[in-house]
Formats: structure tokens, sequence, C-alpha cells
């Protein structure tokens, strides 16, 4: 990878934040637009698939 695996780690956290904040705001009115839900679910898998990679990528050589 060309950044560090903390980088992945971060970027995937964000990720889910902004998909729980996105299903909670969901749980309360209609989506504001056609695609939001499936753009949702796969910003959801891609950000844990993000986090995993990046924790192990971590785990094999902390620090890097």
């Amino acid at each position: 990878m060309i950044w560090p695996a903390w980088v992945d780690i971060l970027l995937g956290g964000c990720g889910l934040i902004w998909c729980l904040d996105t299903w909670g705001k969901l749980r309360t009115r209609a989506p504001w637009h056609p695609h939001l839900v499936s753009s949702t679910v796969g910003l959801a898998i891609f950000s844990a698939l993000l986090l995993v990679l990046g924790a192990a990528r971590w785990i094999q050589n902390p620090g890097a």
C-alpha cells in the first residue's frame, strides 16, 4: 500500500461513523436520494474492509 496502516484504520473508522450517522437519520425520515441506502451499504462494507485490513497490517508490522 502507498500509505501506512493507521491511515486505513482511520479512513475505515470515519466511514463507519458516517454510515452510522446516516442510518440514524434514515430511521427518522425517508431517504433524500434514491440511491442513498445502497451507497451507504457499499460504504459500510468498504469501510469495514479498510478497518479490518488496516488492523491486520498493523498487527503484522506495528507502526507501519
